[in-house]
């Protein structure tokens, strides 16, 4: 929830940056344009997080993860509005978090899956659980 709160106020300090270099037409786009880079940037660190300290229970430990990361998303939202910042017009914008922290860690679990399952093999191999040569 802190994440979420910082992410708040940098989206607060990055708005009036964003309108000012927008034009009349697209400044809602942008202003929540930027929310989602930034949400979507912090989903990449708490996969990163996640997967350096993987801990017991990884479903679990996800599950808890994606429902905490769409929380600090909405408390993004909300600090910047008390902070007299914009109004988040595209509410799905606050899935970016979550589903990059997912996204990561599917396609790192999946590297594990084929690489390092392919690795264990081959060590099984030099101790001799599936010697070719070994008739008995």
């Amino acid at each position: 929830m802190v994440a979420g709160a910082v992410i708040g106020v940098l989206w607060r300090l990055a708005a009036p940056i964003v309108v000012a270099r927008s034009e009349p037409v697209e400044v809602a786009a942008a202003v929540d344009a930027t929310y989602l880079l930034l949400t979507a940037a912090a989903g990449v660190v708490t996969a990163v997080m996640l997967r350096r300290n993987p801990g017991r229970a990884p479903a679990a430990r996800l599950a808890a993860v994606l429902v905490g990361s769409w929380a600090a998303a909405l408390v993004c939202a909300g600090v910047c509005l008390l902070l007299g910042g914009p109004l988040l017009r595209t509410w799905a914008a606050t899935v970016a978090w979550p589903l990059t922290a997912t996204v990561i860690m599917v396609g790192l679990s999946t590297h594990d899956l084929v690489f390092r399952s392919t690795e264990q093999f081959e060590s099984s191999e030099t101790r001799g659980w599936l010697d070719p040569n070994d008739r008995n």
